[in-house]
């Protein structure tokens, strides 16, 4: 019997026409990256609201920018080349545009609003280099932008030098 298991080869094993090969598991699906949303930042109104700005009105010491409720939170930087003055207020609402202002001391010249979904912008152009120092405070019924006032003559172009004559 021995012999005969020894004799006997298994026979060889071959593919069926209709057996697959065996596929690979596909690869695990990659973990979706999650999100997490930044806390939503406080309204500027009481009833959550955003605040709409009104009117810029030019005053003795600066320029007032009118809201239908306070204005908790800004930001203002200047920017240069052109020199201008520029206050961010988030969830704030306003409509886009321009306007001329009269003629004051710090040479403000425009005020253009900019509505984008997060903020208002508002930009005080000037016909003066640098913009003058100035402080932003928060009112009741918006912001006033106070300028410190120009130095005497500051606002008059330098004089001319005159060639002496040969008399």
């Amino acid at each position: 019997i021995v012999a005969l298991l020894r004799a006997a080869k298994p026979a060889p094993v071959t593919a069926s026409p209709t057996a697959k090969a065996p596929q690979p598991l596909p690869p695990a699906p990659l973990p979706t990256p999650t999100r997490v949303a930044a806390p939503p930042a406080p309204p500027s109104r009481q009833n959550g609201q955003p605040a709409a700005i009104g009117k810029i009105v030019v005053t003795a010491t600066g320029l007032e920018v009118n809201a239908d409720a306070p204005l908790a939170d800004f930001r203002a930087f200047i920017l240069k080349e052109p020199h201008r003055l520029v206050v961010d207020i988030p969830r704030a609402k306003g409509s886009a545009g321009t306007v001329t202002l009269p003629a004051n001391p710090w040479g403000i010249v425009t005020a253009r609003t900019g509505v984008y979904p997060d903020k208002v912008r508002l930009v005080f152009d000037t016909s003066k280099a640098p913009v003058p120092p100035y402080t932003v405070a928060q009112t009741a019924t918006g912001l006033k932008i106070t300028f410190d006032a120009p130095a005497r003559g500051q606002d008059k172009p330098a004089p001319k030098a005159r060639r002496a004559s040969r008399d």
